[in-house]
């Protein structure tokens, strides 16, 4: 996606255009989290806008397969927002 459209691009309202959205799967657990930021950060551009989110929760037949089968704890959150600031990615989170 990124090699497509590029880092993100705002118009004059701020609102995003040509952006990419990269979703990386359940990547829980800090040492995931940090290898797919690191690889953002360095393959990608540290330009490309970052959103982590803590909102997911097991639906379905989720609670049945360990890698996702529980919400991101709060420590996991702030982990992976101090990691992607550690590399300096730019981006949001909703808390």
């Amino acid at each position: 996606m990124h090699r497509q459209v590029g880092d993100l691009k705002t118009d004059s309202h701020g609102i995003a255009r040509g952006s990419s959205h990269s979703t990386p799967g359940h990547a829980r657990r800090v040492a995931s989290s940090e290898a797919v930021l690191r690889f953002i950060a360095e393959e990608i551009s540290v330009h490309t806008y970052v959103n982590i989110m803590d909102q997911y929760r097991p639906e379905y037949h989720a609670c049945e397969h360990v890698p996702i089968n529980r919400r991101v704890t709060h420590k996991e959150y702030v982990e992976a927002t101090q990691i992607a600031k550690r590399l300096q990615l730019t981006g949001d989170s909703d808390s």
